[in-house]
């Protein structure tokens, strides 16, 4: 690994909440999905 995406991946592991936070992305991705789904049907 680069030293900027080792940096990186230690900014991601120490960070307290990155969990929870990729997760809330992750819902509002599937909820933006499935309206333009809903959309375009």
């Amino acid at each position: 690994m680069g030293t900027a995406a080792s940096a990186a991946h230690e900014v991601v592991r120490e960070t307290a909440g990155i969990d929870e936070f990729f997760r809330a992305v992750e819902r509002v991705q599937d909820s933006v999905l499935e309206l333009f789904k809903c959309r375009i049907l």
